[in-house]
């Protein structure tokens, strides 16, 4: 394996190939609820294991949040610079967020949707804390729990980022941060665990920040990695062998294959509505989230080689463009489908279901970019740390699409 350029020296660097991956995480998503609602995803096939597994697409998004937005913060700390300001982050956060997803949420509520909205349903909605309050009940927007749960975790950022204040030496810096990357790990699989103890929570809970904050503390990692100095020399042994690994592009994604087959088998859960035990669930959350960290190890810390390439081509970089539309729309459309076709669910029709829902999703998803969302980060979004060596998030705007 070949090392890859030392990491920290480019901080201008834009991840083109990272647009691809939202691409694939995003249609990737269509095909795991087509699968479950055409009944293919928990049939006898043999493709059934892998389709239901494509949920791995919820740490893909989460992830790449980790490293595109904690990326800023750690960078400007080891040159010893202020983090970027609190408050300008969270206005870029809405403006990508909010506007986008309330047109969504309206319309679907309003008119797609066959539930009755209760004014409390709409207000957490248009909030997002449906998740955490119970009202987590429409079926056509049952994939917003991921989205809540990155609000969530945007609003924890800059609590996070606390950890980056004063002049430390790199050495010091670094370590802090493997500190608390690890404190995060331990207290999320702590949380999984433990909320199967507790009567009024149990599984839903574990789809709250804490149980979900494992695959965003695995970007704030990549993150830190990517821009430690050259000559800092914590941590070293560590830093090199990750480093080996991500010069081996193939290698990493062959591995990530592996453990998604591993995903695939009994230990990490039904393919159902079954509730799965405490270590079906977290067998399947470190799974996935050791199958994401080997997607993106080389595509962050590395060049990415061919397949960085192939993922930084035009098309796969639109595709990530409107990704987060794509998130948005293809549930509501799809149960739209499913009811318009007069298609019962569970009961076939995968292809036709497949193809409808990802053109009209896509016509959607391109209409909500270049209408809404594109047109608003061009006009409002500012960021403060434009001139010190990193690019612009608004064209590095994770998002997470996810089941």
């Amino acid at each position: 394996m070949t090392a890859p350029n030392t990491a920290g020296t480019d901080l201008s660097r834009h991840f083109d190939a990272l647009d691809g991956m939202r691409a694939i995480a995003s249609y990737a998503v269509i095909f795991t609820h087509v699968g479950f609602q055409s009944g293919r995803s928990f049939g006898t096939g043999p493709q059934a294991p892998w389709l239901s597994r494509l949920d791995t697409a919820v740490p893909i998004f989460l992830m790449l949040s980790g490293f595109l937005l904690y990326r800023p913060f750690v960078a400007r700390a080891f040159r010893g610079l202020p983090v970027p300001r609190t408050a300008g982050f969270y206005w870029r956060r809405a403006l990508r967020v909010l506007p986008a997803f309330w047109v969504t949420a309206v319309i679907t509520l309003g008119l797609l949707s066959t539930h009755r909205a209760s004014l409390g349903d709409w207000l957490s909605y248009l909030t997002l804390t449906q998740v955490y309050n119970g009202h987590d009940v429409d079926p056509s927007l049952t994939h917003i729990w991921t989205l809540a749960a990155e609000v969530s975790l945007y609003a924890a950022l800059p609590l996070l980022a606390l950890s980056l204040r004063g002049r430390r030496s790199p050495e010091q810096l670094l370590r802090s941060q493997f500190l608390l990357i690890g404190a995060l790990l331990v207290a999320s699989v702590a949380w999984q665990l433990g909320v199967y103890e507790v009567e009024f929570l149990g599984f839903v809970a574990t789809k709250w920040l804490p149980g979900t904050v494992d695959w965003f503390a695995l970007g704030m990692l990549l993150a830190t990695l990517s821009v430690t100095p050259a000559g800092c020399t914590a941590l070293r042994r560590t830093r090199e062998v990750l480093s080996q690994w991500a010069g081996s592009p193939e290698l990493c994604w062959l591995l990530a294959i592996l453990l998604y087959w591993f995903l695939t088998l009994p230990l990490a859960g039904p393919l159902d509505l079954r509730v799965p035990t405490a270590g079906e669930h977290l067998a399947k959350n470190l799974l996935q989230a050791a199958v994401v960290f080997f997607l993106l190890l080389p595509l962050t810390l590395g060049s990415g080689g061919v397949i960085g390439q192939v993922l930084s081509s035009r098309v796969p970089r639109f595709l990530g463009q409107i990704s987060y539309g794509v998130y948005l729309w293809h549930l509501p459309v799809l149960l739209f489908l499913h009811r318009t076709l007069d298609i019962p669910i569970w009961q076939g029709h995968f292809w036709k279901l497949l193809v409808l829902t990802v053109g009209l999703t896509s016509v959607l998803a391109t209409l909500s970019w270049y209408l809404l969302e594109r047109p608003l980060l061009r006009r409002y979004s500012r960021p403060t740390w434009r001139n010190v060596g990193e690019p612009s998030t608004a064209k590095q705007m994770p998002i997470t699409q996810s089941t």
